[in-house]
């Protein structure tokens, strides 16, 4: 009996063993389980303040770019400001100038010395006495000798005036192609002429008439196949002709690349600052012709997939829409 016993003593104890362990191990698990959560929770907590950190770091940047903005705007028109106060001051200037040269000619003409002719019943001035001997004697009837008058000097015409017109960043420039473009045959670097389709306004005053010539260059030209086997063609305006010289500028670029199936007649492919519409559509029917071009925003990149063909072709009058990059300043004469 005492073996059995000891052996069912010795089957409780590892029982009651058993039991403890897996207690043990139950309040282990919830244990971590409870830790998990809590650093769960951590987590979470922390990624909140790190979105709102975000947010408020956007906020701080947006509203530091409105008040860089703001500080420019005023800093130009103060500068506009003084310009303007500067030229109407070198203009009154200018007339003060013209009135004061107008003058000193009028006075020099008066100057000239009126002789004597006698017999005006005048008593004439004796001559200062010097140590010099007295001119010789005017035979009668003869021709008073007077001193030869000094030429007038000639007034200076006023200069006309002038002022400096400011073309702002941004003004559209909207021309007719003359000739045709293809990636056929234009290679990077080629030049084309446009002209104006539509005058350039400034505050209701035209700045750049209609037909005024823009002067462009084809910054980037390849066939089909050489463009993961797409055609690809880039093209930007280079200068303006005002008054007879070709004025620099800075436009945008626009980009166009070959469709590569008939489905789609166009599909922007570039980006830049606020991609506009396209003008135009493609010419009816005519494989490859496209007649369009895509608005970009600012000095970015903005383009149009433009054919239904597998070369960018544009015919003679194709119209395209550029903006300015950089402002253009302009001198012209006040009327």
């Amino acid at each position: 009996m005492k073996p059995r016993l000891v052996l069912i003593i010795l089957a409780v104890t590892l029982l009651l063993t058993a039991v403890a362990c897996v207690k043990k191990e139950d309040e282990a698990a919830k244990a971590a389980a409870a830790e998990a959560e809590k650093l769960q929770t951590q987590i979470q907590q922390q990624e909140a303040k790190i979105y709102e950190l975000q947010q408020q770091v956007q906020a701080q940047q947006a509203q530091q770019r409105m008040q860089e903005e703001a500080a420019a705007l005023e800093e130009q028109q103060r500068l506009q400001a003084e310009i303007a106060k500067q030229q109407a001051e070198l203009q009154t200037m200018k007339k003060q100038l013209a009135q004061k040269k107008a003058a000193a000619a009028k006075a020099t003409a008066g100057e000239q010395p009126v002789a004597d002719a006698g017999g005006t019943g005048t008593t004439a001035t004796p001559p200062p006495v010097t140590g010099e001997p007295a001119p010789a004697a005017q035979p009668a009837g003869a021709t008073p000798i007077t001193e030869a008058a000094q030429p007038a000097q000639p007034v200076e015409p006023p200069k006309p005036k002038t002022r400096t017109v400011e073309i702002p960043a941004g003004t559209a420039l909207v021309g007719l192609l003359q000739g045709s473009l293809s990636t056929k045959t234009n290679a990077g670097g080629d030049n084309f002429e446009m002209f104006l389709a539509q005058p350039v306004d400034l505050n209701g005053e035209v700045v750049l008439p209609a037909n005024t010539r823009l002067a462009g260059r084809v910054l980037e030209s390849a066939q089909s196949g050489k463009v993961k086997g797409k055609a690809f063609m880039s093209l930007t305006v280079e200068s303006i002709e005002i008054r007879g010289e070709m004025v620099g500028v800075q436009t945008n670029t626009l980009q166009f690349q070959a469709e590569g199936s008939t489905t789609r007649d166009a599909a922007v492919i570039g980006g830049g600052a606020g991609v506009g519409a396209i003008i135009g559509g493609i010419a009816g029917g005519k494989k490859g012709a496209a007649i369009g071009a895509v608005i970009g925003g600012g000095a970015g990149t903005a383009g149009v997939l433009a054919t239904r063909g597998k070369e960018v072709e544009f015919p003679p009058e194709t119209k395209f829409q550029f903006q300015l990059a950089q402002p253009v300043k302009i001198t012209e004469k006040v009327k």
